[in-house]
């Protein structure tokens, strides 16, 4: 990076108030240009297309990366894993491929199932089907723990006091 640029960038993120993100724009950068930006005091770095943000991406210490443009479906796969932040979303379909929190069962296999356990750990199928601000009442199972009501070996109710 040239003196003139890393001087027009300080002066920049001077003028900024505290609080405020600045995301670096990466179209038609280098990664190595981009590798730069956390020692320039810009920890974030955004890219509107898909191909542009995996042909360019790798982990750089100190820097996350932003999808900064329009979402094709079909595409979501290749960037979940790779983006901290996706900037817009322009159609509710696209933010059901979003909502997927991988969580992991106790024994291992995926969790589809949100249990609700009670006071005294035993598992609750029956009554409300959401308790509000009570994520300490839930846990992650699979299939089977879930139907079984094993909320597993290390599950103890009387940690939960």
């Amino acid at each position: 990076m040239d003196g003139q640029t890393e001087r027009r960038i300080k002066d920049f993120l001077e003028k900024i108030p505290s609080g405020v993100k600045v995301v670096a724009a990466t179209k038609c950068r280098s990664i190595e240009l981009v590798s730069e930006c956390p020692a320039h005091g810009i920890f974030a770095a955004g890219e509107n297309r898909v191909q542009e943000l995996l042909s360019k991406y790798q982990p750089v210490e100190g820097l996350e990366w932003h999808f900064i443009g329009q979402l094709q479906t079909n595409k979501v796969k290749y960037i979940l894993d790779k983006v901290s932040l996706i900037q817009s979303l322009d159609r509710v379909s696209l933010a059901d491929k979003l909502e997927e929190v991988k969580t992991i069962c106790w024994c291992g296999k995926k969790a589809a199932f949100n249990a609700r356990f009670d006071g005294q750990g035993r598992g609750v199928k029956e009554g409300e089907q959401v308790v509000l601000g009570a994520n300490d009442q839930y846990i992650g199972l699979c299939r089977k723990h879930w139907m079984a009501g094993d909320l597993g070996p290390d599950f103890h109710p009387e940690d939960l006091l």
